[in-house]
């Protein structure tokens, strides 16, 4: 189990995904399988699968009465951080960066989260409306029941704003040129700075969330 699935776990109840889309939000419904977590087998981990639907779509009713905003989320620790292994074709949206083309030289990254920020409904009390609302679709309609039973609601994301990024290789691989050389694509409004060969720093928010917190259908 990872640093970060640790950390997301016992720090914010939430669960790391990796769909690597900004649709995920607030009120965004995912198709999971649910596995046990050994060795506490009472416990299930999400495998989040896919995008299914937003629950408004679901309801018929419009995404402007579910509003969502971002809000800080404190690092209890001060940074989380969590270790790849990464070469060739790096794709990594959580964080807001992919690369054009393969890396020649494998790597050890060490990736510290420095600020992290929350996307939480503007009313509070949205989590638990549209699951009681969604949970009420069993009798009426159950065709579209079967398709979200046991998919997992999101209520919260959670998205990295700044990160420092370190790299080892075990040959002659120097990362900033390494990476210079494949051309990193940054997302928009996102910042990279080197601060040696082996290391940079990443500023402004991931509209890709790192993680996610809900409940199940």
């Amino acid at each position: 189990m990872s640093k970060l699935y640790e950390f997301m776990r016992s720090r914010y109840d939430a669960f790391p995904i990796m769909l690597g889309t900004s649709r995920v939000r607030p009120g965004m419904i995912i198709d999971t399988d649910w596995r046990p977590t050994w060795p506490w087998e009472v416990d299930t981990r999400p495998d989040f699968e896919r995008e299914e639907m937003f629950a408004w779509d679901a309801l018929e009713e419009s995404k402007y009465d579910y509003k969502s905003d971002f809000v800080e989320a404190n690092l209890l620790y001060g940074t989380v951080t969590n270790r790849y292994s990464i070469g060739g074709e790096v794709s990594l949206p959580q964080f807001g960066l992919t690369l054009s083309a393969e890396l020649e030289h494998e790597y050890k990254a060490e990736f510290r989260i420095t600020d992290l920020r929350a996307r939480v409904f503007q009313n509070s009390s949205h989590g638990f409306v549209l699951m009681s609302k969604l949970n009420a679709l069993r009798q009426p309609r159950p065709d579209l029941w079967r398709v979200i039973n046991d998919d997992f609601l999101v209520t919260e994301t959670y998205h990295v704003a700044s990160l420092h990024a370190a790299f080892s290789s075990r040959g002659t691989g120097k990362a900033k040129a390494d990476f210079e050389e494949a051309g990193v694509r940054l997302a928009a409004g996102l910042d990279l700075e080197w601060k040696s060969d082996e290391s940079f720093e990443l500023a402004g928010l991931s509209k890709v969330p790192l993680a996610v917190r809900g409940v199940k259908i």
